[in-house]
């Protein structure tokens, strides 16, 4: 039963939860936790909060991975 518009239940499909390794790391994971059952966290060495600017063939990479 919704809330206060929230629903109480988690979202069942898969997401990709990305962060810069200078920014907020795998603190991005950890908040979707909170509303996912399938979180799957990846953290980009090198990157600040900027991810598609500053590692745009990692992150490329990371997301044909997870899109199979």
């Amino acid at each position: 039963m919704a809330t206060g518009g929230v629903s109480s239940r988690k979202l069942p499909m898969p997401v990709l939860a990305t962060g810069g390794h200078k920014a907020l790391a795998e603190s991005v994971a950890d908040q979707w936790r909170e509303y996912v059952t399938h979180v799957g966290g990846r953290v980009l060495r090198g990157s600040g909060p900027w991810v598609t600017e500053e590692k745009p063939r990692e992150l490329t990479s990371m997301l044909r991975q997870f899109l199979r």
